[in-house]
Order: C-alpha cells, then sequence, then structure tokens
C-alpha cells in the first residue's frame, strides 16, 4: 500500500522550506534571467536554490556560483539524472521542478508555498508555462492545453499532464524519478507517482516564461520529432525493453530564429508536397474537380 502524506505537516520556521531544483546543461546564457527572477522573489519563505550542472562544457557553474545558489555536479548526462541528483541534495520538504531557460514572477515561490499551507491534504501543485516571444501556434497551444488540462482536473480531480517547468511537490510524496527514461519521468512519471500519496492540483495562477528556442524549430518539428519521436516513442521503447538508445533531443541554446531558417522552409516544402499528392490522390479516386 502506498504511504499517504501525513495530514499535519508543519513547515517550521527554522527549516527550509522550498527546494529549487533546475538540471542545467550548458546554460550558461540563459541561467543569469532564470537566478534573477528567483533572486527577485518576494514574500518567499525560506528557500534554496539548486543548480545541477548536469556535466556542461561551458561556463554554467561559474554563473551559478556568482549567485550563490547551491551547485550540485552530476557526470551522467539527461535531464532526469540531473533532476534526481537534485532531488537526492535537496533539504526542502517541498521540491519545485523547472528549467534553466525558464524565469518567474515575484510571487512564484510566495504563491507555491502558500497553495501548500493551505491544502495539506495536496501532494503536488501542477503550473503552467508560457513560451516567451515564441511563434503565435507555440503561445496559442499552450494556453489552450492549459485551460482544458485545468478544466478536466475540476471533474477527475487528478491532472492528465503536468510540465518539469513548473511542477512542485512534497519530497515524502515522491520516491525519486525513473532514470531509465530520457523524457517524460520528470513529468508523467512524477505525476503517477505523487498521485498515490496524495491529491495533486493544477493552477494556471502562477505561470512561467520559458524559452521558445524548441518551438523555434516549427510546428512540425515540434509535434513531429519532439512529441512524437523523442517524447512519445522515446518512452514507448523504454517501456517495452527498459531501454532506449534513442537518448534525448539535441540541445538547442539560441533563440536565434534565423539559424532555424533551412530547417522551417524544408518542413513547409515537405507539407506542400504531402499535401498535393493527398489532394492526386483524392482527385483520381473519387473522380472531382
Amino acid at each position: 500500500m502506498s504511504k499517504k502524506i501525513s495530514k499535519n505537516m508543519p513547515l517550521h520556521d527554522s527549516e527550509i522550506k522550498i527546494s529549487v531544483v533546475i538540471p542545467a546543461y550548458n546554460e550558461a546564457d540563459f541561467l543569469p534571467r532564470c537566478l534573477d527572477s528567483l533572486m527577485a522573489q518576494k514574500k518567499a519563505p525560506n528557500f534554496e536554490v539548486i543548480v545541477v550542472d548536469n556535466a556542461s562544457t561551458d561556463e554554467t557553474a561559474k554563473v551559478a556560483e556568482k549567485y550563490g545558489v547551491r551547485i550540485i555536479h552530476e557526470s551522467e548526462k539527461g535531464v532526469v539524472h540531473a533532476r534526481q541528483a537534485g532531488l537526492e541534495a535537496a533539504k526542502g520538504q517541498i521540491i519545485v521542478s523547472t528549467d534553466a531557460d525558464s524565469f518567474f514572477p515575484e510571487l512564484w515561490v510566495h504563491n507555491i508555498h502558500s497553495f501548500f499551507l493551505e491544502h495539506p491534504e495536496a501532494s503536488g501543485l501542477a503550473g503552467n508555462y508560457h513560451f516567451y516571444k515564441g511563434p503565435l501556434w507555440s503561445r496559442t497551444m499552450p494556453a489552450v492545453l492549459g485551460f482544458f488540462i485545468w478544466g478536466l482536473s475540476l471533474i477527475i480531480h487528478r491532472p492528465v499532464y503536468v510540465s518539469g517547468a513548473n511542477l512542485s511537490f512534497r519530497k515524502e510524496a515522491f520516491p525519486g524519478y525513473d532514470t531509465r527514461y530520457y523524457q517524460g519521468a520528470d513529468e508523467r512519471g512524477v505525476l503517477l507517482e505523487i498521485m498515490k500519496r496524495g491529491r495533486v492540483y493544477v493552477t494556471l495562477k502562477n505561470p512561467v516564461e520559458t524559452s521558445s528556442r524548441r518551438v523555434n524549430q516549427g510546428f512540425w518539428h515540434s509535434m513531429i520529432m519532439t512529441v512524437g519521436y523523442y517524447y512519445g516513442y522515446n518512452n514507448w521503447r523504454t517501456k517495452k525493453k527498459g531501454y532506449s538508445k534513442i537518448g534525448s533531443p539535441p540541445a538547442i541554446r539560441t533563440e536565434d530564429r534565423s539559424t532555424h531558417a533551412p530547417l522551417l522552409i524544408l518542413q513547409w516544402v515537405i507539407v506542400l508536397i504531402v499535401g498535393f499528392m493527398i489532394f492526386e490522390i483524392i482527385k483520381r479516386h473519387y473522380d472531382v474537380w
């Protein structure tokens, strides 16, 4: 039987209440924006920031040192390994999962802390996210998806998906990340575990901004490669065989859309060709036009 969380879990003033865990691989350019927003938090409880340097080859660790945050070094590459190292090192009773390319409103930590004080039965809190200066489709889709997940959670009393960029949970409610998985173990994997030990709520009132660098590769690439191949197929393969050689998506460390111009053009050329082929098949089969 799964262990249920305690109904009376006071967060003592002398303790670190919250641990914000940030995995970072070659994030020297994006990390300052993330840490600046955490240093500017208002009304926040006693919290710590843990940057997990995931075998970076740039100045990620030196950037983190300048902010006086805790730095953990994890040589095994992969976001799940990094999050696990951060979890093991965390001193807080509440673990806050986010990313190095995200940044936060000034009451973000305060709102998370207040939620867990007001909901002792909760094991987790899933927040939403917005792509910062992303293409129109990438700004619309998370908003629609977030509203759908929030609305559905009011009916079934649990979320169907959570984002690792804005996920908080009680440390005692989570046994650890499944490091066999390159993708998803820090999102749905966490959700499935913490739901066993309490209720997981969804909020749209405490969003984070996250980099648009990956979605700048285009809609079709994002849906087919990022979501379909690296996330969906990768997870399926790992679940079936117990491992996967696919690995994580290639790291992207720029928000400059012009660097993806050839890929964007290629996607739309392929879409037009496929569309034309479908049109011709329909035309010949149904003898129309």
